[in-house]
This record gives C-alpha cells, sequence and structure tokens, in this order.
C-alpha cells in the first residue's frame, strides 16, 4: 500500500457549504466506488484557513501545479465572504503574485 496523505476536512466551518456545491466525483481505476473531493480552490481555501507553514506550501504548489486551471474570481470572492483571517488573505494575495508574477 502506498503512503498517499489526505487532509480530511469536517463540515464545521462556514466554508464548508460553498464547498461542498462545488465537490468532484471521481471513480477509482478497478472500484465501483464514488469518491469525492474538494475542488482545488476550496481545498486552497481551507488549507488557508488553518494556515500551518506545511499548508503555505501545498498552496503554493497547488497554485503552481493547476495555474491554468484555477478560478482566482471565485478565491477572492470566498476571502471576501467567507474567509476573515487577515494574515492569510495578505499573504495569500503576495503568494498569488509571486506564481503568478501578477
Amino acid at each position: 500500500m502506498d503512503e498517499t496523505r489526505v487532509d480530511v476536512f469536517l463540515p464545521d466551518f462556514p466554508l464548508y457549504e460553498w464547498a461542498y456545491g462545488r465537490r468532484c466525483q471521481l471513480h477509482a481505476e478497478g472500484d465501483t466506488r464514488t469518491l469525492w473531493f474538494l475542488s482545488a480552490e476550496d481545498t486552497l481555501l481551507f488549507k488557508l484557513l488553518f494556515f500551518r507553514d506545511k499548508d503555505k506550501l501545498d498552496i503554493k504548489t497547488l497554485m503552481d501545479v493547476q495555474r491554468e486551471n484555477l478560478d482566482l474570481g471565485y478565491l477572492r470572492r470566498a476571502l471576501r465572504e467567507v474567509l476573515t483571517v487577515d494574515e492569510a488573505t495578505a499573504w495569500f494575495g503576495q503568494a498569488v503574485q509571486e506564481v503568478f508574477k501578477t
């Protein structure tokens, strides 16, 4: 068995309601079960909510890998309306500029 790490987020945050509607359904090869995952944007937002050093690294990596696919408008709206973590929001703005060179 490989050692894939998984972050689990429980529905105890207002952000969960936003994320629930945008979750992605996947089927693992050779498995009949349906697996649900957060969108890249919502994973990023949850990581901003917790804002640990490992989350900051994960956020930058996620932005770099998903740069063409990320909905920055959704992220900015969620930061204004749902997340009010000023330090994380300021850090995210700088990280977007760094990763996207904007």
